[in-house]
């Protein structure tokens, strides 16, 4: 709870506690250190933080960086094509990126599949038109480890500026801090 309202210095204390309580099962004792570990990421994260920049390669084999997108609002969408969430959302964000990408807006995609023919199926069946990036490891992706994401759909709502502006929104709320940023642009 203390992560989720990004109180981290509770969480540090309370993690702390649990990877030091030798009376905790190991496993216990490991995903508390786990926890401990991905709290200087998550600090990074915050509403207003500069995002995290990277480069990494798309499906079709070019380089993609965050910084080429300076300028833009941007959505980084970790999802995956077996998870119903991901599913159920995709109308609506296929929705606000046909009505604002002339504005400005883009997606990046990046995929938590480990099976890139599902993905690569998905995306034709649903005419999705932007760019994703997939590495095949799953939960264990580099960009959703940098990103520190441990469930989906996550997103991150970047302004053109580069700075998180918001997280984890859907239906309406997205594509109305989608609008806000494209007129703070």
């Amino acid at each position: 709870a203390y992560l989720a309202d990004e109180r981290f210095q509770e969480a540090e204390r309370v993690f702390d506690e649990l990877a030091a309580d030798e009376s905790l099962a190991e496993r216990v004792r490991g995903m508390a250190s786990a926890s401990l570990e991905r709290i200087g990421t998550l600090r990074k994260l915050t509403i207003g933080s500069e995002a995290i920049p990277f480069t990494a390669t798309d499906i079709e084999g070019e380089e993609l960086s965050l910084e080429d997108y300076r300028g833009k609002v941007v959505l980084l969408d970790f999802w995956a094509t077996w998870c119903a969430p991901c599913r159920a959302e995709m109308p609506n964000v296929k929705k606000v990126y046909s009505e604002y990408r002339d504005d400005g807006f883009e997606i990046i995609g990046i995929s938590m599949d480990q099976n890139r023919s599902a993905l690569d199926s998905y995306i034709d069946e649903q005419e999705i038109g932007w760019r994703q990036i997939f590495d095949g490891r799953g939960w264990k992706a580099e960009l959703g480890r940098l990103y520190a994401v441990s469930s989906i759909p996550s997103t991150f709502l970047i302004d053109s500026e580069g700075r998180i502006r918001y997280k984890n929104l859907r239906g309406n709320d997205l594509e109305k801090a989608v609008e806000k940023l494209i007129e703070e642009k």
